[in-house]
């Protein structure tokens, strides 16, 4: 109700001044037909004022605003993989007994085009990974995550995050991971633990995998020099190097 009675104030406080205008103009130039025509030529003109200052100026705000939220979410996302992203991608690699096999098909450099990094994009989609939580010690990846729970709690907060979903979904998986370990000792998990968590990871991997080549190629394009840093510690190297 207040609500209502504030705009009905505020169309007063609008057409009042406005009626008033036109009565003295009246009263002064005794000229109807003149106001008429004022009037409806403005009048005549609302719409096109209508759709230059709705629609217009409305998208290119709106476009501005995209514009800055997407550099804002690829900021966050090189802080995510500068801090996280990378050795995460290290230690899952670790346990995929494939990992030799394919890791030719994302060593970026700076001639790659777009339909190489949609080629690698595709090969992920199409690729059978083969996650064995026994090939490594399992307690390296559960300290890992553990000890970067609260970086993780603070990326789900981050509502501008909202309107990324591939990178939600990798956060959320990374997360469920961590609550995993959390009520799990690694260093006594049963067969059917490690075949649990060998899920997990691997639906964690696949999806940090696609994030990484999509922000290699977002580097690539906005930030030439950043992504040199990138295709120089490129985290899917070979085991031996890691």
């Amino acid at each position: 109700m207040k609500k209502i009675n504030l705009s009905i104030l505020l169309l007063s406080l609008l057409i009042i001044p406005s009626l008033m205008i036109y009565v003295m103009h009246y009263y002064i130039f005794r000229d109807s037909m003149y106001l008429l025509k004022e009037f409806l030529s403005q009048l005549a003109f609302l719409p096109i004022y209508y759709i230059f200052s709705t629609i217009i100026i409305d998208n290119i705000m709106v476009s501005r605003d995209k514009t800055k939220l997407k550099k804002s979410i690829n900021m966050t996302i090189g802080v995510f993989f500068s801090e996280f992203g990378n050795d995460f991608i290290k230690i899952c690699s670790k346990y995929d007994t494939k990992f030799n096999d394919y890791s030719t098909n994302f060593r970026i450099n700076a001639q790659w085009e777009n339909y190489q990094y949609s080629k690698a994009y595709k090969f992920i989609n199409n690729f059978q990974f083969c996650i064995d939580m026994y090939k490594d010690d399992v307690s390296i990846l559960s300290e890992f995550l553990l000890n970067r729970r609260s970086c993780l709690i603070g990326l789900l907060e981050n509502n501008n995050l909202v309107e990324h979903d591939t990178f939600t979904d990798l956060l959320l998986a990374i997360f469920h991971m961590c609550e995993e370990f959390k009520y799990r000792d690694a260093a006594n998990l049963s067969t059917k633990d490690y075949e649990h968590l060998a899920v997990d990871t691997e639906r964690a991997y696949v999806l940090i995998s696609k994030e990484w080549l999509n922000y290699s190629k977002h580097l690539k394009s906005e930030y030439p020099h950043l992504y040199a840093l990138s295709e120089s510690f490129n985290p899917f190297c070979s085991i031996d190097e890691i």
